[in-house]
């Protein structure tokens, strides 16, 4: 109590007057960063929107999957190769099966993830196993194709069935 007395009206009220424009300062600077947030949220949202209705396609990723029921010289047996192509603009899924594997590829491009393409190979009748092979990209450039022979920037990858004499092969590119 003794304290109060010492101090002078006028300092005591400046002091109130300081107090009262550094809350208004934080309080403005808060509103301001709130309102940035809305702002980048908004922009983001309409960067997806326009993304989503974009029909700029960007360049393709490829793979090219060959299937055969016998790996084994002179067998005769189905071969079969299809191509599955990804705009890399654009997320996407897309599924193959064969007489006895099943072969599955998803591409994401997402902002906050980056580009990956997942596949996998698995084997029908035997439960399921397989294989899965994960390709993270860079988010503003595709890979290169680096391997000889046109065999992509996965290179060749062979995928045997475990019970059978069949195989699928695959080589993922851009183009």
């Amino acid at each position: 109590m003794g304290g109060q007395m010492l101090m002078p009206y006028t300092f005591k009220k400046n002091l109130g007057l300081l107090t009262f424009s550094v809350a208004i300062l934080v309080s403005s600077a808060l509103a301001q960063k709130n309102d940035d947030l809305v702002k980048m949220k908004q922009n983001r949202e309409h960067a997806a929107e326009a993304g989503k209705a974009s029909s700029v396609s960007g360049p393709k990723i490829k793979v090219h999957v060959f299937y055969r029921e016998s790996f084994i010289f002179g067998e005769d047996g189905i071969e079969r190769s299809e191509d599955v192509f990804f705009d890399s603009n654009q997320s996407g899924e897309k599924d193959l099966s064969f007489p006895n594997m099943h072969f599955r590829a998803y591409y994401s491009n997402s902002p906050y993830e980056g580009r990956s393409l997942s596949i996998s190979v698995s084997e029908m009748g035997n439960g399921g196993s397989g294989m899965s092979q994960l390709f993270q990209m860079d988010r503003r450039h595709l890979p290169q194709n680096e391997f000889q022979g046109s065999h992509g920037f996965s290179g060749l990858v062979y995928v045997n069935h475990s019970n059978e004499k069949s195989q699928l092969q695959y080589i993922v590119s851009v183009e």
